[in-house]
């Protein structure tokens, strides 16, 4: 099974309205008015939250019976769904969770997810960038040590495994998609140009480590 995930920046536009035969598609709150093409709504957010600001995403969920997650069932969102959070969290064995992205990502790979694909991963307000880009690198981090292939949709849009804010704005002086140090540029799926790279570092030599040699 393949998981996409499509948030609200400006590059869910480059999401396809059909993913294919074994893709699930996961709109992250308020994009599904945008995108109702999604599988499935991801709304980690209270009853009284939803009901103030995603209305009509509940509404839209209704109408096309989409599953909508969220932190409990719900009786004014009809085709609300409970998220699995004792299972998700006894499996990762963390709970470091700082937004909707973030939970879609482990529900993904709870559910065995061979590939995920983002899309629309601005992040472009000033909390979002400084808390939640970190917890969603991680947790892709998490899902690439576990061999599944992660790939960003809209690499133009996107400040993920960035050091610039989709606003333009640089938060380091250090080359964008660079390897810290070796200033390499970095191999990075669904970046133009970076899948390809050769690593080609200097006076390369195996060295043996004595630490790990007595441990």
């Amino acid at each position: 099974m393949n998981f996409a995930i499509i948030a609200g920046g400006n590059g869910y536009l480059k999401a396809p309205i059909d993913f294919g035969e074994g893709w699930t598609s996961i709109a992250i709150t308020y994009v599904y008015t945008k995108y109702p093409h999604a599988d499935i709504i991801m709304d980690m957010h209270n009853e009284e939250i939803i009901n103030e600001h995603h209305k009509l995403c509940v509404s839209l969920a209704r109408q096309n019976d989409i599953p909508y997650y969220c932190l409990d069932k719900y009786e004014s969102v009809p085709t609300s769904v409970r998220y699995p959070i004792e299972d998700v969290i006894d499996f990762f064995q963390t709970d470091y969770m700082n937004s909707s992205v973030d939970y879609a990502i482990a529900f993904a790979i709870f559910n065995g997810a061979k590939k995920i694909a983002l899309y629309g991963m601005s992040l472009s307000a000033l909390d979002e960038y400084f808390f939640q880009k970190a917890s969603i690198e991680a947790w892709l981090w998490r899902a690439i040590g576990m061999g599944i292939e992660v790939e960003i949709g809209d690499p133009e849009h996107t400040v993920l495994f960035h050091t610039v804010r989709s606003d333009g704005k640089k938060v380091s002086t250090r080359p964008s998609n660079n390897m810290y140090g070796y200033l390499h540029p970095q191999k990075l799926k669904g970046w133009p140009g970076h899948e390809d790279i050769e690593y080609n570092f200097p006076n390369h030599e195996k060295v043996e480590c004595e630490v790990c040699d007595n441990r």
